[in-house]
């Protein structure tokens, strides 16, 4: 994750995912669907 400061008032942050935090989205997507189908009551 990276991260960006802006100089403003009110001060601004924003994060952004990096290649590596992006490449791990469809891993949680299955993750995700897991836990719909079988931890769901």
């Amino acid at each position: 994750m990276t991260r960006t400061m802006f100089p403003e008032i009110p001060p601004r942050v924003q994060y952004e995912l990096t290649d590596k935090g992006r490449d791990i989205l469809p891993l949680l997507s299955v993750l995700r669907a897991y836990g719909d189908k079988w931890l769901r009551p």
